[in-house]
């Protein structure tokens, strides 16, 4: 899909607390984000990448800005890496005519798609000129290499090979695409003089996540995607026995399901949790085309290593860390990771132990004055826990994300664990405790300038959420909650400046009774049904305890007659009394329709005051006592009554008079 639909998303959290081992594909619609199953906190979400070592690649730097650029399809290039450095020229649609007397020899050429707009028979028509004219008709000038950018919008694929190249073309020098936004950036930089030095690198990198992958983020407390893997070019079988070259997210992710099996048949006690944090903590990481680290939106942990899974000794819970501190300086935040020994491995806890385990934080926060701190403690022989400390060392960077690695490894063996972990700073402070059964949340008194914030809080188990707000005059609340986890806090908070994002988890280890988090934006129908059925009980005891002195003659469930005395406010009398709940509309068709007929039948409401007769009076339920005009009122049924007059819409404490309703 591609929209998030919550309850695809439960479903699948769901089957995994069953079980089930859950990988879904991130999807194919790059930058614009990923829907449902691959948002589902539980899933084994996969991205795609490049897998093919003939998967080319470009960096284009303009003085010391960077450029994406795609090499075109054909484009060739000397080995297995191409730098070209030369002057830049700008050849508007790099035409036979606009290259016409120009020496473009070892410079690098930049020209827009497509062709010059012409006149014929007075229409305008854009010439068609093909990607492979524009490196012919540059390269026979000397060029070194081409540059074309878009003539609409956004990147673009492109290719020199095509049905209508004549027999004998090969393509001389390499060629790549640019979007239109970059494209024209060059161009005035050209028309303004400022270009000092162009750079064009072309070469082979598989392990590039394709541009077609989703991206996250899906979620301010979990990480999407999960992992990736091959997903472009895939050969597989096909129809009617043959094969097929397939790209997609879809492709990628049977790499990892199959990944799965072979853990569960190597260790069949894997829950699905561990499953994935194998799967997980084992990828390789990867980089971009400039060497930097991909996001964890991008390529989740990184792509996916078989061989490592199978050979880890332990494994890793949670397989993720995400840090949510308060602006200040010396803030602190810690949590733990548990490590489980696999079979036959075991625990060294002697300090020169030949399996003991060593951490290491991998990342740059310590530049931005965020410290990690981490040590390790060993259980038992089977088991061990990693205690990670994150703290500001100073204040700023409010509103600042930061990531890196947790990794852990074996001292004398083959397993390395790479945790992703995120960290960021909250602009503003959020606190969260639990205590007795409840949540109790609350804004720092020091944070001025804001009028309120609107705090989601979502249950660990249910995944259902609820709504809060606190404002400057009632900066703390409670939340009753019933199930033990790690609940999630989403605030925003609005100020004179703007919105902004606060965020934060809170461990729940004491816990209530009976209460449930409700969703945002619908009402937990079956337990409001629960408890419906339960007061209706309770009053209808009470009624017939209370209020009812003899014997039933008629009763149905909801109505009861009496045909003995009854005193009830102000009213005594020993006929034949049709006694209600709390609230009941009541008319003279129910006295008949359980078997009282007497004219004289009184009717009680069971609210107070006066107990009235069936023959002239209505009730409508909304008062103390029996209306005094007409006879099928009903509340909030706007219904007439039978002489067409008067009538009762139930939405006042009287008979309403008229001769029409509504």
């Amino acid at each position: 899909m591609d929209r998030v639909n919550e309850d695809i998303d439960n479903a699948v959290n769901n089957l995994v607390r069953k079980g089930v081992v859950v990988v879904a594909a991130a999807g194919n619609s790059g930058q614009n984000g990923m829907g449902s199953p691959a948002t589902a906190k539980d899933a084994i979400t996969v991205g795609a990448t490049l897998s093919t070592p003939s998967s080319m690649i470009a960096t284009l730097k303009v003085n010391d800005v960077k450029f994406e650029a795609i090499p075109m399809l054909g484009s060739t290039i000397d080995g297995d890496e191409s730098i070209i450095r030369g002057e830049l020229v700008y050849t508007n649609f790099a035409t036979a005519r606009d290259v016409d007397g120009l020496d473009l020899k070892g410079k690098i050429v930049l020209a827009e798609r497509g062709g010059p707009v012409q006149m014929v028979n007075g229409v305008e028509r854009r010439e068609v000129v093909y990607f492979s004219d524009k490196e012919r008709n540059v390269s026979s000038k000397g060029a070194i290499a081409l540059i074309v950018y878009n003539n609409e919008p956004g990147l673009f694929y492109g290719t020199l090979i095509h049905e209508n190249n004549s027999s004998d073309y090969r393509p001389s020098i390499p060629v790549v695409s640019l979007s239109r936004e970059d494209g024209l950036r060059i161009k005035e930089m050209l028309e303004k003089g400022v270009v000092s030095s162009v750079e064009l690198r072309i070469f082979s990198k598989p392990d590039m996540v394709a541009s077609f992958s989703s991206k996250g983020p899906a979620s301010p407390f979990y990480i999407k995607p999960d992992l990736v893997a091959p997903g472009a070019g895939i050969n597989s079988t096909s129809l009617n026995g043959s094969y097929a070259m397939n790209t997609g997210t879809s492709f990628a992710a049977p790499h990892v399901s199959g990944a799965a099996a072979l853990l569960l048949q190597k260790h069949p006690d894997l829950r699905p949790e561990e499953v994935a944090s194998l799967l997980i903590t084992t990828a390789e990481p990867i980089t971009d085309i400039y060497d930097e680290p991909y996001p964890l939106d991008s390529a989740g942990s990184g792509r996916l290593a078989v061989d490592k899974a199978l050979s880890a000794e332990f494994v890793a819970l949670p397989h993720t860390l995400m840090f949510y501190l308060n602006p200040g300086e010396d803030v602190k935040v810690s949590k733990s990771v548990t490590l489980r020994a696999l079979e036959p491995y075991r625990f060294d806890s002697s300090s020169n132990g030949s399996n003991s385990i060593l951490v290491q934080w991998q990342g740059k926060v310590d530049d931005n004055g965020i410290g990690v701190d981490a040590g390790v403690q060993i259980i038992s022989d089977r088991s061990a826990v990693i205690h990670v400390t994150v703290s500001t060392l100073k204040a700023g960077d409010y509103g600042s994300k930061y990531e890196g690695r947790l990794i852990v490894r074996s001292s004398n063996g083959p397993t390395i664990l790479s945790i992703p972990m995120s960290i960021y700073i909250n602009p503003v402070s959020i606190k969260a405790k639990n205590s007795d059964g409840m949540l109790l949340l609350s804004l720092d008194g020091r944070e001025e300038g804001w009028k309120s914030a609107r705090i989601k809080v979502t249950d660990p188990v249910s995944m259902k959420s609820r709504m809060v707000t606190l404002t400057p005059d009632s900066r703390s609340t409670g939340i009753p909650v019933i199930n033990r986890g790690e609940y999630w806090i989403d605030a925003s908070v609005i100020t004179d400046s703007g919105i902004l994002k606060a965020l934060s988890t809170v461990e729940v280890n004491s816990v209530g009774n009976g209460v449930v988090l409700v969703e945002s934006q619908s009402l937990p129908i079956r337990e409001i049904f629960i408890l419906m059925g339960f007061v209706g009980i309770v009053v209808v005891i009470a009624l017939v305890l209370g209020r009812r002195h003899g014997h039933d003659d008629a009763t149905d469930g909801s109505y009861t007659i009496s045909d003995d005395t009854t005193k009830y406010g102000s009213s005594d009398t020993e006929d034949p009394t049709v006694h209600a709940k709390e609230g009941q509309d009541l008319h003279k068709d129910i006295a008949y329709e359980l078997g009282s007929t007497s004219t004289d039948t009184r009717i009680d409401d069971g609210v107070g005051g006066d107990v009235g007769s069936m023959e002239n009076m209505v009730d409508d339920g909304e008062e103390e006592g029996v209306d005094d005009v007409g006879m099928d009122g009903m509340r909030g049924g706007k219904r007439y009554n039978r002489n067409g007059k008067d009538y009762d819409d139930g939405s006042d404490g009287k008979v309403d008079s008229s001769s029409a309703g509504n």
